[in-house]
């Protein structure tokens, strides 16, 4: 069974992690029908006589959206960033939740959870006049694991086409992980933690053909 939350359901969890204010989440319902309107996350049904529904791991791409809209990026800016960069995203999410007696034995790509989202934004992309396109965006999210975080942000000359390594947004990806299936158990008792690690691996296989440490 697919675990989904309605636009509702969402709202209410987003407020939570915000803590928006009771007389001010109508401003947060239309920022997410702004993200909903630009098709984001692909695959929520909605329109005409059919409700929205996200499942874990639209859940996960919106989590991570509001984070960014928290830096002040731009809602087109935010799309871009996620669907070119959530393939790698979507690994370490999935392994920065679970936990380490049930993660695979043997050495992988990670030691341990202490993993980083390292973004680079770029907000006036489209006054550069380089390409717009999604595509422009891979790489502008690395994952990064603690020991690898510092020497990123501070010796890394590496040429990029968005963004610069001079200007960085930086993520606590087990904090919020975890943090937020917390409050999405409280929204609804379904949404509990290890069916949502499991709906997010079988979207990982699913959609992306990949392993939590590819």
């Amino acid at each position: 069974m697919t675990r989904t939350l309605t636009l509702g359901q969402l709202e209410a969890a987003l407020a939570i992690i915000h803590d928006i204010a009771s007389e001010r989440r109508s401003a947060l319902q239309a920022r997410i029908k702004n993200f909903l309107k630009l098709g984001f996350p692909a695959g929520v049904a909605a329109g005409r006589g059919k409700a929205a529904a996200f499942d874990a791991e639209s859940v996960m791409q919106m989590v991570f959206a509001f984070e960014l809209v928290q830096c002040g990026l731009p809602p087109s800016t935010i799309v871009s960033v996620i669907n070119a960069n959530w393939r790698s995203m979507l690994p370490a999410i999935i392994f920065a939740g679970t936990p380490s007696q049930h993660r695979p034995s043997g050495k992988g790509r990670w030691p341990d959870q202490k993993l980083f989202f390292c973004v680079a934004p770029e907000a006036m992309h489209d006054l550069t006049g380089k390409s717009d396109d999604v595509d422009a965006y891979k790489g502008s999210v690395e994952v990064l694991h603690l020991n690898e975080l510092q020497k990123r942000l501070y010796n890394s000359t590496e040429v990029r086409s968005v963004g610069s390594f001079a200007r960085s947004i930086v993520l606590n990806v087990p904090f919020k992980v975890l943090s937020t299936m917390v409050i999405l158990k409280g929204v609804k008792s379904e949404m509990e933690y290890s069916g949502l690690i499991e709906d997010l691996t079988i979207s990982l296989h699913r959609h992306h053909d990949l392993h939590p440490q590819a």
